[in-house]
């Protein structure tokens, strides 16, 4: 900024030099006084010139200096922007593993909240059979259990399949069919 008023000041009074001298030439019209002017006139031009142009390559000369500085600084940016989405890659990768990894283990969970569900139902269903019958409920009756068939007036459970189903036919587990009373077909053996 200080360069650039310096600049504009040097120029302002050059011309007034010029200005000046010009005009003290032309009113008086001897040949001596002519040289003179001509002589200060042309000794201010080049001094001007010379410092117009000491100005420039000094500014030229500066941002020369800041177009190398921010070209280091794009190189320094560019590697680290780099760097950055080297890091990005291997962040996405290990968090691909770590989502594979989660829906693996919910699966393996629900698959055992589901078997858990199952055993306690299993322990329920002995329980009351064993709370409602005199003999005790052997650990393969348990495991037996599967789906069977009452009618709606009938004492007795069946297989799917069984011809005394013809009327009504309604699905109970095997040990709460048991557990209620039913006993076994002789004619479908469930």
């Amino acid at each position: 900024m200080k360069v650039k008023k310096d600049v504009v000041k040097n120029v302002v009074i050059g011309i007034l030099v010029v200005l000046t001298i010009g005009l003290a030439g032309s009113s008086s019209n001897s040949p001596s006084n002519n040289s003179v002017t001509n002589f200060s006139q042309n000794n201010i031009v080049s001094q001007f010139s010379n410092s117009s142009e000491n100005t420039i390559q000094i500014e030229l000369d500066g941002m020369k200096v800041r177009v190398a500085q921010c070209e280091a600084k794009i190189v320094e940016l560019e590697n680290k922007n780099s760097e950055l989405t080297t890091q990005k890659q291997q962040l996405e990768e290990q968090l691909n593993v770590a989502n594979s990894s989660k829906s693996e283990l919910e699966s393996q969970v629900s698959s055992l909240i589901a078997q858990n569900q199952e055993l306690q139902d299993k322990v329920q269903t002995s329980a009351s059979v064993a709370s409602q019958t005199s003999t005790p409920v052997t650990q393969s009756q348990v495991t037996n259990s599967y789906t069977v068939y009452v009618t709606k007036t009938g004492e007795k459970y069946h297989r799917e399949s069984c011809s005394y189903l013809r009327q009504s036919k309604i699905a109970m587990d095997k040990g709460d069919a048991i557990a209620q009373g039913y006993t076994a077909c002789s004619r479908c053996n469930p």
